[in-house]
């Protein structure tokens, strides 16, 4: 297996966090909290 170039990681990283984050994001929220305040009506 070649070494993996820092882009390929991040995207490899990126589409793992993805799929693993899908079903929050799909129902409109965040994997992580953003800010402090509380969401816009």
């Amino acid at each position: 297996m070649k070494k993996m170039s820092c882009y390929e990681n991040l995207v490899m990283k990126t589409q793992m966090n993805y799929s693993r984050h899908y079903s929050i994001y799909a129902s409109g929220g965040t994997a992580v909290v953003l800010s402090k305040q509380k969401p816009l009506p």
